[in-house]
């Protein structure tokens, strides 16, 4: 009953931390004095994660150093920090910020077991191993903030002394959206600036000036009109109708129309317009005039000025684009899709048809390959939407790993038939040799009555659906690209993956495991050392002793492969397994320290099968043993590092090997 309870309680913390994502999404769509500020950015951070503080470094547009912005924790701790560092950490500007930190193509995420680890520089790792202990510090993760494939800061997240991190995957969402916000903030700093430059130029008389007489049709221009224009007196005609037929197609008649009504004293002259150069580039002008009359009231003539305001448009459409747009895939996002279904949620676009899908395989992406590739499969997937998708067809991307597509006066047979489109592009696509798995839900309003709310929750429900309905097909692909990754990245091969399985099944058979024990046997003994392939191949290779930092990077691949496995629906069973293959018989293994039958069968198993199998063959790193040798080894070990029983049964299937 506890581990039933354990599991709710889990849910429950799941489905509040998803609600307060959606709360933190909104706060970073806020603009003006509502805006969310970086201090706030990290306390969400801490909230998410669980960690006991956070650090924000982002590259000054001034200096172009990297400085630190907000630090958020236990804020009496960090002002004694602070006294103890003797400076002021937010301010604090770093001379020394690697070019690792620096290079986008680098890991995105990176986990240190303590901030000592994840610091370069050798005076400050003297400084920080007695803060670990005086402030009860931790693991240590950092993740990049990258802009456009240039890094502009990060974000260092460190938690409490023993406590591992594991909400990776909202940390990830978030800091999608802290990407996407500091990207939102950079543009509306140019937006600033273009709007500071026009001021400027208006204050050095970079304002055109104008006059038309209203009587004859006569226009006349000062020098810096025709620079606004990009032309030369020689072009101009003062001819107005000349001058109207400059402005772009679709503004011309609506220019002439309201100088027309500002001159019959029904509105005044101030307007944009577009004005297309002679070479073909358009250009946003304001125009602004007064018109001046006789004692009558008749109008003589009107006197305006104009400024190209062409950079504060493009600065302004690229704050709606980005307040409507993803991102990472340049599709609509969920804020504009929600208000598109409120505006065509009419009798008029009935039959309304929504299609939801949702990969199945970028978290095993994100785990296996990392982001860099996971955000590939995400852009593979926009592309091939798009090219299924119809003109007058509505695409975003709905959340971290769904789509969802709204296709106005559609029927279900025809969604279906773009879903079909879909499935197929799918199953030609593949990134690092897995497949683009999507599963896809259809459902249509086809009555006044019924709530497009309700409708959204069918197609999701019968995407659900049709995702576990998919769990096995593509299972084999799946692990078969798992395994030819892993022969390409490291120094195991498909020979010692297949000596493995049979040594670890003839143990199986001889402790009379069940059939579905030897087949999850099987496929664990394949993956057990999946985590190393995010091990850095100059580790892996490494001819000679490893150093204590790199042995550290190498134990992380129990828990590595413990996360691509649980990603992995059709490989979640063998998690338990990977997560213990390296575990010690006394409790000395890594990385829980885990003792005798704490330590899962199946992972005792492959650990001797698997020792056994690497002393008695060659690798680069070392000679082979004879076969002798590694019994009398296994003899030794027997009773530390492994189960005393099994090395028994194991010596006794190498006898029987031998004969």
């Amino acid at each position: 009953m506890s581990g039933t309870h354990t599991d709710i309680t889990e849910r429950k913390q799941t489905e509040i931390l998803s609600d307060q994502m959606v709360v933190f999404a909104e706060e970073m769509l806020k603009t003006g004095k509502e805006q969310i500020t970086s201090e706030k950015i990290l306390e969400n951070l801490l909230f998410i994660s669980k960690a006991k503080y956070g650090v924000l470094t982002l590259k000054s547009n001034i200096t172009n150093k990297f400085t630190t912005v907000a630090v958020a924790g236990i804020k009496n701790n960090v002002k004694k920090l602070s006294k103890l560092l003797g400076f002021e950490l937010v301010g604090r500007e770093w001379d020394d910020y690697s070019e690792k930190n620096r290079n986008p193509e680098g890991q995105v995420v990176s986990f240190y077991s303590s901030i000592t680890e994840s610091i370069e520089r050798v005076n400050y790792k003297n400084l920080s191993s007695p803060f670990e202990k005086l402030f009860d510090l931790g693991e240590t993760v950092v993740t990049k903030i990258i802009i456009e494939n240039e890094v502009i800061g990060e974000f260092r997240l460190i938690m409490p002394y023993g406590q591992k991190f594991k909400m990776d995957s909202f940390v990830e969402i978030y800091s999608r959206q802290i990407d996407m916000f500091f990207t939102r903030k950079k543009v509306e700093n140019a937006l600033i600036e273009a709007n500071h430059r026009q001021e400027m130029a208006n204050a050095a008389g970079g304002v055109g000036i104008w006059n038309l007489n209203l009587t004859t049709n006569e226009l006349t221009w000062d020098d810096q009109m025709f620079a606004l224009y990009g032309i030369t007196r020689k072009q101009f005609t003062s001819v107005y109708q000349a001058w109207i037929s400059g402005l772009h197609p679709e503004d011309a008649e609506r220019g002439d129309r309201e100088i027309q009504m500002a001159a019959r004293g029904e509105k005044e002259f101030d307007t944009e317009f577009r004005v297309v150069w002679p070479d073909g580039t358009i250009h946003h002008i304001n125009a602004r005039a007064q018109v001046r009359r006789d004692g009558t009231g008749k109008p003589l003539e009107m006197i305006g000025t104009n400024y190209d305001i062409t950079n504060r448009k493009r600065a302004e459409e690229a704050v709606l684009h980005l307040s409507y747009h993803d991102q990472l895939t340049g599709l609509f996002n969920r804020r504009f899709f929600e208000e598109e279904i409120k505006r065509l949620d009419t009798d008029r676009q009935l039959p309304l048809s929504i299609i939801v899908g949702d990969l199945n395989n970028l978290k095993l992406t994100n785990d296996t390959f990392g982001h860099l590739e996971g955000d590939r499969l995400l852009k593979e997937t926009s592309k091939l939407l798009k090219t299924a998708c119809r003109s007058d067809d509505i695409l975003a991307r709905w959340g971290g790993d769904e789509f969802v597509i709204l296709l106005p006066k559609t029927s279900i047979a025809s969604a279906e038939e773009i879903a079909q489109r879909i499935e197929k592009g799918c199953s030609e696509l593949f990134i690092q040799k897995i497949p683009i798995g999507l599963a896809i839900g259809i459902a249509a309003k086809t009555k006044h009555r019924q709530n497009i709310e309700d409708i959204i929750l069918e197609a999701e429900s019968n995407m659900y659906k049709n995702k576990l309905a998919g769990k096995q097909g593509n299972a084999g692909s799946v692990i078969l690209a798992l395994e030819q990754a892993l022969y390409e990245k490291s120094n195991e091969t498909m020979e010692h993956a297949q000596r493995l399985k049979e040594l670890s099944l003839k143990l199986g058979k001889k402790l009379k495991l069940h059939s579905h024990q030897l087949d999850e046997l099987s496929l664990f003994a394949s993956l057990h050392d999946i985590g190393k392939v995010a091990v850095p191949e100059t580790i892996l290779l490494k001819e000679g002793a490893l150093s204590e930092k790199e042995w550290e990077v190498i134990k992380r691949h129990s828990e590595t492969g413990f996360n691509i496995a649980q990603s992995s629906p059709q490989i979640a069973h063998i998690a338990k397994y990977i997560l213990s293959c390296h575990e010690n018989w006394d409790g000395s293994g890594y990385p829980v320290g885990l003792a005798k039958e704490e330590i899962p069968l199946l992972s005792r198993i492959v650990f001797i099968a698997d020792s056994y199998d690497i002393m008695t063959c060659k690798r680069t790193y070392k000679t082979a043993m004879s076969k002798e040798g590694a019994v009398i080894e296994l003899k030794r070990c027997a009773g530390t590092q492994f189960d005393p029983m099994l090395v028994e049964k194991f010596l006794e299937v190498l006898a029987e090997q031998a004969k």
